[in-house]
This record gives C-alpha cells, structure tokens and sequence, in this order.
C-alpha cells in the first residue's frame, strides 16, 4: 500500500503536537512527536518544529483530500508544506 508523507512546521512544539491529535484522529498515522529541526530554516524561526503525518496516496489527490490537515494547521498556526509518495508505510518500531 502507498502512503502520502505530509509535512508540516511550526514555530512551537505545542502547536505541531495540537496539529499531530487531530489528524490522527482523523486516521493518519504520525508515528513520531514534532522534531526540533532548525537547521535547514535557520533564518525562519517560525518554522523551526516538524511533523510527518503519513495518509494514502488516494486520499492526498481527491478533491479536497488535504483539507483536514490544511484547516488542522490553520486552527493551531502551523504551515503545511507539501509532501511525497512512499510505496509502504513507515515502520514505527525500526
């Protein structure tokens, strides 16, 4: 089964964490907490925390299929970057 990885910043842990409950509750699997990452933005504190949250494939192309995760990070200020295609699901326990 191919996944979709999504991406997504913020300036604050709390809000990425906010972002993480609600697609999971919306049955994406995000099997790590944010990360601090702040070297490839060093110069744009706003988006210094990451989240990857994994979906279908299917799911990331149907009209209106990333709504969910664009209205998750307008409501918590985080930014939605985009992502890329998998052809398995992440491991959590590697």
């Amino acid at each position: 089964m191919a996944t979709y990885e999504h991406f997504i910043y913020a300036s604050t842990e709390r809000a990425l964490a906010a972002v993480a409950a609600e697609l999971i509750a919306a049955g994406y699997m995000v099997p790590n907490p944010p990360e601090y990452d702040p070297w490839p933005f060093a110069h744009r504190p706003e988006i210094d925390w990451q989240l990857v949250a994994y979906g279908t494939v299917e799911q990331a192309f149907a009209d209106g299929g990333r709504d969910d995760i664009e209205a998750a990070c307008e409501k918590h200020g985080a930014k939605y970057d985009g992502g890329g295609c998998f052809l398995a699901p992440p491991n959590p326990h590697s």
